[in-house]
């Protein structure tokens, strides 16, 4: 005699996956240990439902489950990776669907019976996330963005030296005799004319470098006509590059034109400091910011005679403008998403990415529109002729970044891939318990305790590679009623934003620390000739215009990660601040009730009980008794 399934059926099917499959009604004989959980994926909003049990088959009087699985172990043996489907409906509609293989399964010939094992669920999600690691081509997208980063500001060392110079026989820079010079004033009506500058002087010395430095603007001033003494104020620029030493040796710049100053220490490891020869002498027309003051020996031979001179030194920090970088090999951040998804026949939606207006912010034109990738390789060479060939990424990737740049999460509605910000969502009431059947399923359920195994003092953001301080950002650390937390190493939350750069500008100084392998994303706007631009944004840090500074970790954590945090207060970026949204750390003891409707549960609404409307952690629905079991956090 077959077992009463109760409203239950449960069916084998063979044939390939996406096509139609053959059924054959089965009955397991241990259905009161089967069970369909539902819960969130790890890092992920959505909820997967899976099979909990093994379904055991037999061959009896009337029943010959376990031929039809002995049948499949063969074919199992001659095709290995094969996979059969384990469906179950409900009430005649498709109610669950899984995946095993013969060759997880447990076989008992003396008894004939059989345990199916490791039965994959497959759903709608199954697509992507069985492959999460399969890597993807960025340099396959057809579709090229060329894109200009206009008027980049970098940090240069500068220095600006006060000369006294008698008779202008020497031009100096950081002691250094470099150049010799027989001063001719201008002559007017046949006689000298010693108000006039020096003739030529700029043209005659804007070449000139010593060790790096470049000589970009002279100003003379006569301080004695009979004297023949002129004060010059000569202001010189230079650009120097960090390495790291690796196993010993050095590391010398990929790039021609450095030449190695000296040894020195990064972050206390071994380095060196090189300078680059090559440097240009037009830097643009800001002025620098002053520095720290000081004062330099200089030794000065001038007609024989040797005299040393305290000069007064300066060292600024110079904003220099070396005109736009053009990038010519960058693919869209949505097309790489693309790439993935059109191959589960799903297409890309995103308000949060496609609206005009950002509605995390607030911006009537949204930074995030036009979001642009490119390979480390293509933008330490940006020159180059021939681009790199091969830069693989995965979905695995793809999440990561939505998650810990944008604290954007995914999930699938019909045919659709949809992206959006945590603040997004918002749960409507579904069951109300305090009303099914008069509530009997709660009494005595009015009992809680706190969730704080999850919860951090301190998180912390990291790109691959950063040098800005805006890039490299600071911890966000969790304050309660203006008491700082206890903290300790088990206490902080890493989030590493692997294998993506957007300190662009770090790449144009030391493109030998960015590893060759990775990607560099860019939030652009298109400007008024068409044309692809790096937007510049205040740094939240560092308060200076920084290059693609909205992709910045202080700008991606101020404007995105105040939503869903631990606690209620922390210090961002410095400051003390009051996020918008906590999450829920309340957990009351689980609930059963019996499971009525057609379709399963729906864990995106809230439950309501005594203690409030519960969020859904979990269900677990008995195949046998048909009663749900819910955990739910306030």
């Amino acid at each position: 005699m077959k077992p009463n399934n109760n409203e239950y059926k449960y069916y084998i099917g063979e044939g390939e996956r996406g096509l139609n499959f053959k059924y054959t009604e089965v009955f397991p004989i241990n259905t009161d240990s089967l069970s369909i959980t539902s819960s969130k994926e790890n890092d992920r909003i959505f909820f997967r439902r899976k099979l909990n049990g093994s379904p055991i088959l037999i061959n009896n009087d009337t029943l010959s489950d376990y031929d039809l699985l002995k049948n499949i172990e063969v074919k199992s043996l001659q095709f290995p990776i094969r996979q059969f489907v384990f469906k179950i409906t409900r009430r005649g509609n498709d109610f669950w669907k899984g995946f095993f293989n013969a060759l997880t399964c447990k076989f008992d010939d003396d008894r004939c019976t059989c345990e199916i094992n490791n039965i994959e669920v497959w759903d709608k999600y199954s697509c992507l996330l069985d492959n999460i690691e399969q890597k993807y081509n960025l340099c396959d997208i057809d579709e090229i963005y060329e894109c200009y980063c206009a008027n980049p500001k970098q940090t240069r060392e500068t220095l600006v030296i006060n000369e006294t110079l008698n008779n202008c026989s020497g031009i100096f820079a950081g002691g250094s005799v470099i150049a010799g010079y027989n001063f001719i004033p201008n002559v007017i009506g046949g006689k000298p004319d010693w108000n006039y500058s020096p003739k030529d002087t700029k043209n005659k010395y804007s070449h000139l470098i010593a060790k790096g430095y470049a000589c970009y603007y002279w100003q003379w001033k006569l301080v004695d006509r009979a004297t023949k003494t002129f004060t010059v104020l000569s202001k010189w620029a230079r650009r120097i590059m960090v390495t790291i030493d690796e196993n010993g040796a050095i590391t010398y710049p990929d790039e021609f034109g450095w030449e190695l100053l000296e040894s020195t220490t990064l972050a206390g490891l071994p380095a060196h400091r090189f300078y680059n020869k090559d440097f240009i002498t037009d830097l643009g027309k800001e002025k620098p910011i002053e520095g720290v003051n000081g004062t330099q020996d200089i030794t000065i031979n001038q007609n024989g005679v040797t005299t040393k001179y305290p000069l007064p030194i300066r060292f600024w920090r110079w904003n220099v403008n070396f005109g736009n970088q053009l990038y010519k090999q960058n693919r869209s951040f949505v097309s790489m998403i693309e790439n993935i998804v059109s191959g589960c026949n799903l297409k890309v939606k995103s308000d949060f990415i496609f609206n005009t207006q950002n509605y995390v912010t607030g911006e009537s034109l949204n930074p995030l529109n036009n979001l642009l990738v490119s390979s480390k390789h293509d933008i330490k060479r940006y020159e180059a002729v021939e681009p790199v060939l091969t830069e693989y990424y995965t979905f695995k990737d793809i999440e990561t970044w939505l998650r810990n740049m944008f604290n954007c999460y995914w999930w699938i509605e019909d045919d659709t891939f949809r992206i959006e910000h945590i603040s997004y969502f918002k749960k409507t009431k579904g069951i109300n318990l305090k009303t099914l059947s008069n509530g009997k399923y709660i009494i005595g359920t009015n009992k809680y305790e706190y969730e704080k195994n999850n919860i951090a003092v301190r998180e912390r953001w990291k790109f691959a590679e950063a040098k800005h301080i805006d890039f490299i950002g600071e911890d966000l650390v969790y304050y309660n009623n203006g008491v700082k937390l206890e903290d300790d190493t088990r206490s902080i939350i890493n989030y590493d934003i692997s294998n993506m750069t957007t300190d662009i500008d770090f790449i144009k100084l030391e493109p030998s620390a960015i590893a060759e392998n990775g990607f560099v994303m860019f939030a652009c706007r298109i400007n008024e000739n068409g044309e692809f631009e790096v937007l510049n944004e205040d740094g939240l840090l560092s308060k200076e215009i920084t290059n693609n500074g909205h992709l910045s970790l202080a700008n991606l954590m101020y404007k995105y990660h105040r939503y869903d945090r631990n606690l209620k207060y922390g210090y961002l970026n410095k400051e003390y601040t009051e996020f918008f949204s906590t999450k829920k750390i309340k957990k009351q003891i689980d609930i059963q009730f019996p499971f009525c409707e057609d379709e399963y549960l729906n864990e995106e609404q809230l439950i309501i009980t005594n203690i409030g409307d519960g969020e859904v952690v979990s269900t677990d629905l008995n195949l046998k008794t048909n009663m749900i079991k819910i955990s739910l956090i306030y």
